[in-house]
């Protein structure tokens, strides 16, 4: 298991420790293997940003300003690279 699954897991077994309901990710592999587990009844579920909106009934969305291929700072300023 690599490193970037380690921490995906760590962070969920935060939010479950924490009694966080969703642990939002947009890793749908992450998704896919969690929610695949019959085991798995987790009580922070992993979950994808737009389904998430879906599950809370939020039907307006807002598109994101951002251009593909470019790259942004944490501020949503672009980085000339």
């Amino acid at each position: 298991m690599d490193d970037e699954k380690l921490r995906d897991i760590f962070h969920l077994w935060t939010g479950e420790t924490n009694n966080i309901e969703y642990f939002l990710t947009i890793d749908k592999r992450f998704i896919n293997a969690i929610s695949q587990n019959q085991r798995s009844n987790l009580p922070c579920k992993p979950i994808a940003p737009d389904d998430l909106l879906s599950e809370l009934n939020v039907l307006e969305r807002d598109l994101l300003p951002f251009e593909p291929n470019q790259n942004y700072d944490f501020f949503g300023n672009k980085l000339i690279v």
